[in-house]
């Protein structure tokens, strides 16, 4: 028999019942709650506690997808395995690697013809570290990302406006996120980039590829990208 704390255990507290009711905006809340406080705590602390705390802080958007599904009833078995699903059409594959390799080799005949001479013998030998370093920023310096930006808040958007509204609203949401590392002007390539990533995301449906295909676009700025390559910098440094 149940009894009236049976039936009161089962009943949603209240923090239960607002996020179900207002789950995007709990979910940008607590992105917002979860990384800036640690962002500000790596520029106070510095060396390498100010490194892992800027990482962690980089975790808010999948930590905060993660407590606003819990917290409204939502799976979490279910938005963890689409997190790992590969399986799609190689077109799409060409298309979001191949894209931001063309942007990068015309961004090099433009800066060539501009008179800045790509030094590219020291190309293939540099290949490695930026394989490595592209991996490395996929899993822990923006791809780790995903599963909040366009894993749990673009569906929901979608939800109620079209996707060119969504896609608008989540790469504002997204650009504020970045304020604490970039300044007032860091909301700026967010934003931008929000349309290729939705546009990508809406047709495969899968976190995976476009996690690594963001991290494509990190690296062509300030120089071509083979001094990018020979110099082995971090893309997450930028």
């Amino acid at each position: 028999m149940i009894n009236d704390k049976s039936m009161a255990a089962l009943e949603p507290s209240p923090a239960d019942t607002w996020t179900r009711r207002h789950r995007l905006i709990s979910y940008f809340a607590l992105a917002y709650a979860i990384s800036w406080p640690l962002w500000l705590l790596s520029r106070l602390a510095g060396g390498t506690v100010g490194t892992v705390l800027l990482v962690l802080g980089a975790f808010g958007p999948p930590l905060a997808a993660a407590t606003t599904i819990r917290l409204s009833g939502g799976s979490l078995s279910e938005w963890l395995r689409a997190i790992i699903r590969w399986q799609v059409p190689v077109r799409f594959y060409g298309y979001a690697l191949g894209l931001p390799v063309l942007i990068m080799a015309v961004m090099n005949v433009v800066l060539a013809a501009l008179g800045q001479e790509p030094e590219i013998s020291l190309l293939v030998g540099r290949i490695p570290a930026y394989a490595q370093t592209l991996l490395i920023t996929a899993v822990i310096f923006g791809g780790q990302e995903e599963p909040g930006w366009r894993g749990f808040a673009l569906p929901r958007l979608e939800e109620r406006h079209a996707p060119l509204v969504a896609t608008l609203i989540l790469g504002l949401g997204w650009g504020v996120w970045h304020i604490p590392l970039y300044g007032l002007a860091g909301f700026v390539v967010p934003l931008v980039l929000a349309f290729f990533y939705s546009w990508l995301y809406n047709r495969i449906q899968r976190f995976a590829v476009h996690s690594v295909t963001r991290e494509l676009h990190r690296c062509p700025r300030s120089s071509t990208v083979v001094r990018r390559l020979v110099d082995g910098r971090h893309c997450a440094a930028q």
